[in-house]
């Protein structure tokens, strides 16, 4: 799970860099699953 996870985080992010604010939560999220 975590690492698919991963990968849709990553492609989120890639896919839409100019969102800041989802970048941002997601980047909370995966922190907060993976400490």
């Amino acid at each position: 799970m975590g690492k698919l996870y991963l990968k849709n985080v990553l492609l989120l992010v890639y896919s839409k860099p100019w969102d800041i604010k989802s970048h941002n939560l997601h980047f909370k999220i995966f922190t907060i699953m993976f400490k």
